[in-house]
């Protein structure tokens, strides 16, 4: 508790140096602290203090990508593309097939990044007419939802073809 009578957050990290796993506490905490090494998520997960409802990045597109699905979008794939840039880690594309459709998913994904703590930021486009593309960068993620039209255009799969698809049936909830 702090003098104000409220209890203290805890703030746990998990971080990757030299291709390996670190689960961190900070050193303000009343026992001074400690990082242990770990060698899986799964690991760090059941460290006390990580937090049972936490999601990996992985977890959390591969939940996208399921809901995406349970809306209908069509040819719905997960990749990592977090080797290949810096500014995100995976991408979820999706085919759209109406306008309103795309609505609908745009509205669901919002609704599951804030409940999930992914930040939304802001895309301005050139044209606002435009419903063969939308994007949803939230972050880590970055959801496109594209017209069949527009998907075979600008082929993003192609494009980033050296990113590792993910197989989103096989990732587990939390």
């Amino acid at each position: 508790m702090n003098k104000n009578g409220a209890e203290d957050a805890v703030a746990v990290f998990v971080f990757k140096f030299a291709s390996a796993n670190f689960y961190y506490r900070p050193r303000f905490l009343a026992d001074g602290g400690s990082a242990k090494k770990v060698s899986s998520e799964a690991e760090a997960s059941s460290l006390p203090f990580f937090g049972r409802n936490m999601k990996t990045v992985e977890q959390k597109a591969a939940e996208i990508a399921r809901l995406l699905e349970d809306g209908k979008g069509d040819d719905v794939v997960v990749i990592n593309v977090s080797e290949l840039n810096s500014w995100t880690d995976y991408f979820v594309i999706a085919t759209i097939t109406s306008s309103t459709q795309c609505q609908g998913l745009c509205r669901q994904v919002k609704e599951y990044g804030d409940e999930n703590d992914l930040e939304i930021h802001l895309t301005h486009r050139k044209s606002p007419d435009g419903d063969d593309w939308n994007l949803i960068d939230l972050g880590s993620v970055v959801v496109h939802l594209m017209s069949k039209n527009a998907r075979g255009f600008y082929e993003l799969e192609r494009l980033w073809h050296a990113g590792k698809y993910v197989d989103f049936h096989g990732i587990q909830n939390q």
